[in-house]
């Protein structure tokens, strides 16, 4: 009997076996194939993963320097500064992979196109190198527009860092007055330093007129009137540009003082308003309204004027900060007082005990 049931027990468990409904494993996952993205590389769009990578950006670099190369043959046939710095935003356009190669290519350039050549170096981070290029332009021998536009052009490259260097040029390197005088102002802008103007107003003093009145305009741009304020009244008179730009630095000067005045609260050409407290007769003001049967029918004219008047009624600038003795004795005296304008003549003997008064 056990044994039947045993092999009931069995088919069973077979037939339900082959009842229930058959399970496929999940497939494995096939390896995606290596991404193919891609990325942005000096230009060349290249594998990320490619292998050809570093070839890649060689081949841009190298594509970069032969067109540095042209540019630099151009820029040295540049003749004015004008087509010379419009070649050197070209050269600004390469980006900073050629700053070495265009360091060395500035070097051998003459003056003149090498100012923009400097330039574009302090695009392509070049910093300190261009402001020593140019500066060793101003100092160095040669034609003075030259050097006046070099140090123009370092007044606006040059900073703080800089100062001793253009300190020590303007003061023992520098000597033709109108290079200095570009050279002090070069100071003055990129690090505000007050040698600048010292070395301005010293040429103020100068036998030369024209030294003179460079300076002059010199501080003016400084926006110090002070010292240059008397040549540039002179100039102010000629049709010329410079008695224009005279004219124009005067007119700074009065809008200067005059914002000056305005943030002081003494605007020129209007009287200057006192203030006067009036707390006073505020106070007596409103005691009579406080006090009055139809306060909002009262004229208030005539209510300020009743006040003021209450005011100085009871207002006596003869006895009002005496102490109460000489109070006392003041009430002793007004009974034998004259009215008058607040004095009183002769003498009187109150009590017989008292001084004549």
């Amino acid at each position: 009997m056990r044994k039947l049931l045993s092999i009931s027990l069995l088919a069973l468990g077979v037939c339900l076996g082959a009842c229930a409904p058959s399970v496929t494993p999940a497939p494995t996952p096939k390896a995606p194939p290596e991404t193919a993205a891609r990325e942005h590389a000096d230009g060349i769009v290249v594998q990320a993963n490619g292998s050809d990578a570093e070839a890649a950006k060689a081949a841009a670099k190298a594509e970069k320097l032969e067109a540095l190369k042209k540019l630099l043959e151009r820029l040295g046939k540049a003749e004015n500064l004008k087509d010379a710095f419009s070649i050197s935003e070209e050269i600004e356009d390469l980006g900073k992979d050629v700053k070495a190669e265009l360091d060395a290519g500035v070097a051998a350039l003459p003056p003149l196109p090498r100012i923009a050549g400097l330039r574009a170096l302090y695009s392509a981070a070049g910093y300190d190198e261009a402001v020593k290029g140019l500066l060793a332009i101003v100092v160095a021998e040669g034609a003075n527009d030259t050097r006046v536009a070099a140090a123009e052009v370092l007044g606006t490259l040059a900073s703080e860092r800089h100062a001793a260097l253009l300190r020590e040029a303007v003061n023992k390197q520098v000597f033709e007055p109108e290079v200095r005088v570009q050279l002090a102002l070069a100071l003055w802008n990129s690090a505000r330093d007050i040698e600048a103007k010292k070395v301005l107003r010293s040429m103020l003093t100068s036998d030369n007129e024209s030294f003179r009145i460079a300076a002059a305009l010199a501080l003016g741009e400084t926006q110090d009137f002070t010292d240059a304020k008397p040549t540039l009244e002179i100039l102010a008179g000629e049709p010329t540009v410079r008695g224009r730009v005279a004219r124009r630095m005067l007119e700074w000067e009065k809008e200067i003082k005059r914002l000056e005045a305005i943030l002081q609260g003494n605007t020129p050409g209007t009287p200057k308003v006192e203030k006067i407290d009036t707390r006073l007769l505020d106070s007596v003001q409103s005691m009579i309204q406080e006090r009055y049967i139809y306060p909002d029918a009262v004229s208030v004219r005539k209510l300020i004027y009743a006040a003021a008047a209450g005011m100085l009624d009871g207002f006596d600038p003869y006895t009002c900060l005496l102490e109460d003795q000489q109070l006392r004795d003041a009430a002793e005296i007004q009974r034998f007082a004259v009215p008058s304008l607040g004095l009183t003549l002769g003498k009187v003997r109150i009590r017989p005990t008292r001084k004549e008064r």
